[in-house]
């Protein structure tokens, strides 16, 4: 199944999309390409699939494995309801307790979809999945300056002002150099969570 997978390189984090990648599903809290989340992992499997995900980086978050947040319908997180759309994070900040769990800081790299799902099995009390990424670092997007002008305009509107985010989402909308789709990633999650 491999053969078809590239490796993707995404902000100097190599994603290896031809092994199949941790899945760490939630009911409740998504992930989003360019933003870092906050996660308290308290149960079995997932505090096995991050001590898993560390050793395979030997102890070097830059170098651990990838692990995918998929959003499930199901309220217990389980993997029999996933949506087809991950998001792929690396680890940046880990922080072990005594007693296994720990604090962690995912961040965002990619969309990919679900192409196959590894379902925990032996050993191993995490699901997996075989992922296709959605973008790749080598596509580039149009500049779409017409559709950063929209969003800067919609942003502006009084009502939004007045929101405690707005400040901060009319600066991520001032950046240049941040990608329109990131852009409006970012807006909408801080906008709309």
């Amino acid at each position: 199944m491999g053969s078809a997978y590239h490796p993707v390189v995404m902000d100097a984090y190599r994603v290896d999309f031809g092994r199949p990648i941790a899945l760490f599903a939630l009911s409740n809290v998504a992930l989003v390409p360019h933003l870092a989340q906050r996660f308290h992992i308290f149960e079995p499997r997932y505090r096995q699939m991050i001590r898993e995900a560390i050793e395979a980086g030997h102890g070097d978050l830059d170098r651990a494995s990838p692990i995918a947040v998929a959003l499930t319908n199901a309220s217990d997180g389980e993997s029999a309801d996933l949506r087809p759309v991950v998001c792929v994070g690396r680890l940046t900040g880990v922080e072990p307790f005594d007693d296994g769990r720990f604090d962690i800081v995912l961040q965002g790299i990619c969309r990919a979809s679900i192409d196959e799902v590894d379902a925990a099995e032996g050993t191993r009390l995490y699901d997996r999945a075989w992922l296709r990424p959605l973008a790749t670092a080598e596509g580039t997007e149009p500049p779409m300056p017409e559709v950063r002008r929209t969003v800067r305009s919609l942003l502006s509107n009084p009502r939004l002002s007045r929101l405690c985010v707005g400040e901060f989402v009319r600066g991520l909308a001032s950046h240049e150099e941040l990608p329109v789709s990131a852009m409006l990633d970012l807006v909408g999650f801080v906008t709309f969570s």
